[in-house]
């Protein structure tokens, strides 16, 4: 019966502990989510980040070129008026 009893007792420690791990698993599970949902998140920021700089970039150049146009062509007519 002492080995019965023996058994008994270390069945009942690994159940605990089997309840301790899925318990531990489970929070760990939560946490990937929670973790894995704000880096869904960072990568629509970076994303939009990306859309809004190549807006900003386009911007620029062409920005550029026009007043590259305009000084040429203020140049061609203070070259006019001069002559």
């Amino acid at each position: 019966m002492t080995d019965a009893r023996y058994i008994g007792t270390e069945l009942e420690q690994i159940d605990i502990s089997m309840v301790q791990v899925e318990a531990a698993t489970m929070g760990l599970q939560d946490a990937l989510k929670r973790v894995g949902g704000r880096m869904d998140g960072q990568d629509s920021r970076q994303t939009r980040h990306e859309k809004v700089t190549s807006h900003l970039h386009q911007t620029i150049q062409a920005e550029g070129a026009a007043a590259m146009g305009r000084d040429e062509q203020l140049g061609q007519e203070l070259l006019n008026t001069k002559a």
